[in-house]
């Protein structure tokens, strides 16, 4: 659980596992200091948005949230 506040949020879709750290990197070394935003003293979190057989496994949706200040 997040605590209130501002989040940027990323979705990626497939297998979590094949793109979960991509994605978390892209955040964190290329989005982030572009930004001009600062993080919050809290973790990232993802959610599984929706999972196989609802959904293809390729397509299956994730969200990132990073918190920010």
């Amino acid at each position: 659980m997040i605590p209130g506040g501002r989040v940027a949020t990323l979705r990626i879709l497939g297998t979590a596992g094949e793109y979960l750290k991509p994605a978390m990197l892209f955040l964190d070394r290329d989005w982030l200091p572009i930004s001009g935003e600062e993080l919050r003293d809290v973790p990232l979190c993802c959610q599984r948005v929706k999972f196989f057989p609802l959904v293809s496994a390729h397509g299956a949706p994730t969200d990132l949230f990073l918190p920010l200040r």
